[in-house]
């Protein structure tokens, strides 16, 4: 990281890193004087930081809710103060940021959140002012990435009359980053010193002048030197020579009064560079000779008109003729599929290329969005001019051309829609990837009489999928989009695209392309998927694991509830709903304290009554001895990073036990997994290394648990688990983590402790059991043998009851 040095004059300020001593750093200087001197010295540091820096005029003021919501949205919720954490976050945040500035910024953002802590902030005011400075750092500096380290460094002018507290974090570590810092103060600088009250973060310097203008702003400012320089660049206009008859002698002009030569170390006044025009992408580039003719030489509206040979849509040599079209749905299930494929088996016939995309396009990765060439901008046309010298080269003049056009038009409707820059470059670094990525399979070796087609899967799913079907909508390319699952929109729209719709909704993620791998119904089959749909939906009937995900709410009953609950199927329960394809399952998660008046045998004969063929019996704590884990310690170290479960990572490994179990039951242990640790169920989560022994905790779990689990279905009886802890010996920290997640997948669990100990609530933080407190505490019970208790003799009406339920 960057020193911070003292300057000591102004013009110190505008000398690169190699004339600044043997020890050079970086300046961080308040000025709160005015004068000629200081005019001129801070028009060149204005001009520097114009040109390599950020300018900020008033307060940087505070990210507002459509940037946190992108910020949650790219990093997640997660936060961890650490700087391995702060990296990762990073890479994606600030694509444009070298591996070694992310390592310093995080280091220096910890030791800016160390000093917050040593001053009694909580955790929460250090994760508002995390989101606060990334915000800024992406929307405010994030054009000073590429500067940084640079022999010239990248500059800060700052007017600002009260500098915030946060403010001044953001600029202290952009400041150790190696960015100068110019801190304008109008008003003074007693606003500063209430942050800083020792000026141990910048430097006060102190040259002669008055002080500033009661009304200074840099736009005021800016203005007077633009007029000045106006002024300076006018000459006097020449006049017409002429001939003189007079007898008077004609008279020579005085000669020139010489102007006194600028003494060496008197400010040099220049003008300011003129502002360059703007240009138009539109004009920018040369014009294609040929246009688009989309759809209008079609017979019929349908996909199959792809198949017209190229020479039979049109002759006139000015327009190419090619087909946009979607079909959203499916015209007849039983046959939709044969139909692709008979159509894929045509088109392979015609010799044209063809790309596919199964179920939607994927997002580019970071090495890839790495190699677009970009730089900062200062507007949309800039932008748009000089990324689009990303586009890959085309030995074909006019393919090339309309590339070029068909990019420049995309990302201009894309500004109209989103003019802030940065969101802007984003959506064009996206679109460029993809037209890198589908460039070879359309266009290699392309021809002027050729009309390769695209194929989309599933639909666009945002705005960006459709800024890149868009940009090919505009080139020599057949686009084919199917959307055959209704529930999943298909954001793209033109008034070019034909819409052709299915009375039928029918998921299709992959194209048919093998004969041996495709897959179609027969007429019995999709009747029987039509009369599921009908009598599955919303009618309180379900048929076997219809659902493959699900939510745990754990009940507030009363103690004899849990006895009348316990046998009763989830559906049935209170508070049981399906909602968005996920149900929302009632259990019981009860810990029943004391003996209810001290009747011993009662006691365990009511707890017999819980002890059906489904129920797990747990005689004693510790049920998990600590330590019993450790084998899959180091798989939970290696796949559990920045508070995330690499799922994929941990199924692959040799040592992962569930392979064997249904998809969507991993997943959905997978999940609670997740949710113990983003709530930090347990304690000494992500701050004494627990979060490895939860996950390690549940990897180990028995085969018996195991078996439960995978027989379970979300919407009928649940697995059970009855917990007896009647000594004094302490349960473990292992089995407060399999009790916990046990109840969120969906576990119905009672504990009867007689003594009214602490159990596993010693090691939570909240999602505690339902305690029920029944009677006398009794110490020292020997567990019985339930097999051998004779049954409890009930009442006539007891029994009736029973019957009933």
């Amino acid at each position: 990281m960057a020193n911070r040095i003292n300057a000591s004059n102004l013009s110190d300020l505008l000398l690169p890193m190699r004339q600044r001593g043997n020890a050079p750093g970086v300046y961080f200087v308040r000025l709160c004087q005015w004068s000629p001197e200081i005019k001129d010295f801070l028009w060149h540091y204005h001009e520097a930081a114009r040109a390599k820096g950020v300018i900020i005029e008033g307060q940087i003021g505070n990210p507002d809710e459509r940037q946190l919501s992108y910020l949650t949205e790219m990093l997640g919720s997660a936060f961890e103060p650490n700087p391995a954490f702060i990296t990762q976050a990073l890479q994606k945040w600030m694509p444009r940021m070298s591996q070694a500035n992310r390592v310093s910024f995080a280091e220096a953002m910890c030791g800016q959140m160390d000093e917050l802590k040593r001053k009694g902030k909580t955790d929460s005011i250090i994760r508002n002012i995390y989101m606060k400075v990334m915000c800024w750092l992406y929307y405010k500096f994030e054009r000073l990435m590429p500067f940084l380290g640079d022999d010239n460094p990248p500059r800060i002018l700052y007017e600002c009359n009260a500098v915030t507290a946060h403010e001044l974090i953001l600029l202290r570590i952009l400041s150790m980053m190696g960015t100068d810092i110019l801190l304008l103060e109008p008003q003074g600088d007693a606003a500063y010193l209430k942050q800083d009250a020792a000026s141990a973060w910048s430097q006060l310097l102190i040259v002669q002048g008055m002080p500033f203008a009661k009304n200074f702003t840099l736009k005021q400012f800016r203005k007077e030197m633009a007029a000045a320089a106006a002024g300076n660049m006018r000459q006097p206009s020449q006049p017409a020579l002429r001939t003189v008859t007079s007898a008077q002698p004609m008279r020579q002009p005085a000669p020139a009064v010489p102007r006194p030569a600028i003494a060496p170390n008197q400010p040099m006044r220049t003008p300011p560079p003129a502002v360059p025009q703007r240009r138009d992408p539109e004009t920018y580039f040369p014009k294609p000779s040929r246009m688009a003719c989309t759809n209008a030489w079609m017979k019929e509206a349908s996909y199959e008109e792809i198949l017209t040979p190229i020479a039979e849509r049109g002759d006139d040599f000015r327009l190419f003729y090619h087909a946009f079209i979607r079909l959203k749905g499916v015209p007849d299930k039983q046959t939709y599929i044969s139909e692709l494929f008979q159509f894929y088996q045509k088109f392979r016939s015609t010799g044209r290329r063809i790309a596919i995309v199964d179920d939607g396009l994927s997002l580019p990765g970071p090495e890839e969005a790495a190699q677009i060439r970009r730089h900062p901008y200062r507007s949309q046309e800039e932008l748009i001019i000089d990324i689009a010298g990303n586009l890959p080269a085309c030995a074909n003049v006019e393919l090339q051309r309309l590339m070029q056009q068909a990019f420049v038009r995309t990302m201009m409707a894309a500004a109209k829609a989103e003019p802030n820059l940065n969101r802007l470059l984003i959506s064009a670094v996206y679109l460029l990837c993809w037209i890198r990525q589908y460039q070879a399979a359309l266009f290699q070796g392309y021809k002027g009489s050729e009309i390769p087609c695209f194929v989309l899967m599933g639909g666009c799913r945002n705005q960006h999928d459709a800024l890149f079907v868009q940009y090919l909508a505009q080139l020599p390319v057949d686009i084919l989009i199917l959307a055959c699952d209704l529930s999943r929109p298909c954001t793209v729209q033109s008034d070019q695209l034909l819409e052709l719709t299915g009375k039928d909704s029918m998921p299709v993620p992959k194209f048919p392309r093998d004969g041996g791998s495709v897959q179609m119904r027969t007429m019995a089959s999709n009747a029987e998927q039509d009369l599921t749909s009908i009598l599955y939906t919303d009618s309180g009937i379900y048929r076997n694991r219809q659902f493959s995900r699900a939510d745990a709410i754990t009940l507030q009953t009363t103690y004899d509830e849990v006895f009348i609950l316990w046998s009763q199927e989830l559906k049935y329960r209170a508070n049981f709903s399906t909602v968005n394809q996920v149900v929302n399952m009632p259990v019981v998660y009860a810990k029943v304290s004391g003996v209810e008046d001290g009747k011993v045998e009662a006691y365990w004969q009511k707890i017999k009554l819980l002890l059906g063929d489904d129920t797990m019996l747990i005689p004693s704590l510790p049920y998990v001895v600590t330590g019993a884990a450790n084998q899959f310690q180091p798989l939970a170290v290696k796949t559990l990073r920045n508070g995330r479960l690499k799922r994929e990572e941990i199924k692959a490994d040799r040592q992962y036990p569930f392979a064997l179990l249904r998809e969507e039951l991993q997943e959905h242990m997978f999940d609670k997994v997740q949710l113990m640790l983003d709530e930090r169920m347990i304690k000494g989560t992500f701050t004494n290394g627990t979060e490895y022994t939860v996950l390690a905790t549940v990897l180990n779990m028995n085969r018996d648990i195991v078996r439960r689990l995978q027989s379970f279905d979300f919407t009928k009886k649940n697995p059970k688990m009855v917990v007896l802890c009647t000594g004094e010996q302490p349960c473990s920290l292992e089995d407060a983590i399999l009790m916990t997640f046990l109840n969120l997948v969906g576990f119905d669990i009672a504990l009867f402790v007689p003594t009214g100990y602490q159990t596993i609530e010693r090691y939570l933080n909240g999602n505690y059991p339902v305690e029920h407190q029944i009677g006398e505490y009794v110490y020292d019970l020997q567990v019985p043998d339930f097999n051998a208790l004779t049954p409890v003799k009930r009442s006539w009406l007891e029994n009736i009851l029973k019957r009933g339920n």
